[in-house]
């Protein structure tokens, strides 16, 4: 299970982790997706994210056939508008800006696994003044509260910060 979060929402405190820094290499892609959070903005290619996007949004547009609550009918809408705006601009423009404060406001989290672009290399990473940033450190770790409540997963900084810019969360137990 792969679930990712914004820096600013529930924050587990590492007890056991691993710290080592990732060299970012040059990004290409024809057409990106900006997709800007409260603390980072992320660039990366449109087919890769249109690929998640549109997993996300096929597995709602399905619900949507059966019984559905009112909140996945909200949460449906959002990424049918957005999907939208993916397939129709594409041809007009090179890149396709998002907020991620549009799909939080319905309580969704992160479309894509920014954390795993990072560590494969595939995405450009600019801080909130809008600076590319080459260099990335990360965390690797572990918390464990009690026996059936952890956390394991991954934080990425920027160098020299004490807040995570993002969290891949790997498991919660």
């Amino acid at each position: 299970m792969i679930i990712n979060k914004a820096s600013g929402q529930i924050h587990y405190p590492l007890e056991d982790y691993t710290t080592d820094t990732i060299q970012l290499k040059e990004f290409v892609a024809k057409k990106v997706v900006g997709y800007k959070t409260e603390s980072a903005t992320f660039f990366v290619s449109y087919q890769e994210y249109l690929y998640e996007h549109h997993r996300i949004w096929k597995i709602y547009n399905e619900n949507m056939k059966g019984s559905h609550t009112i909140g996945q009918e909200i949460i449906y809408e959002v990424l049918d508008s957005t999907y939208k705006i993916l397939i129709d601009k594409v041809s007009t423009q090179d890149t396709i800006n998002f907020t991620h404060n549009t799909f939080d406001r319905v309580g969704l989290t992160y479309i894509m696994d920014f954390g795993r672009l990072i560590d494969s290399s595939k995405c450009a990473v600019f801080d909130l003044k809008n600076s590319r940033q080459y260099l990335i450190v990360r965390q690797r770790g572990i918390y464990m509260k009690e026996f059936d409540d952890g956390w394991k997963g991954r934080k990425y900084f920027f160098p020299g910060m004490n807040k995570e810019f993002f969290e891949g969360v790997d498991a919660i137990y």
